[in-house]
């Protein structure tokens, strides 16, 4: 194998990213419209009744049976 360039190498990557004041404004928009969909949403929801509470029921969980060993008691 053969080495072409035995410098090392540097990889910048803050020079291609570009501030857009018009990529914040979008944002910026964007979330508000979300926020205020939220907020109608919220404010059209309607209160639930709860339901009444069920009784509580006893109920039986199946157990093991106990195994006998031969020779021990």
């Amino acid at each position: 194998m053969k080495i072409i360039n035995d410098t090392q190498m540097e990889l910048t990557l803050n020079q291609f990213r570009h501030y857009s004041p018009r990529r914040g404004q979008r944002r910026t928009s964007r979330a508000a419209w979300w926020f205020r969909r939220m907020r109608e949403v919220v404010d059209s929801a309607f209160d639930w009744q709860p339901e009444m509470q069920a009784r509580p029921e006893q109920i039986l969980l199946p157990t093991e049976r106990r195994r006998e060993y031969p020779g021990r008691n």
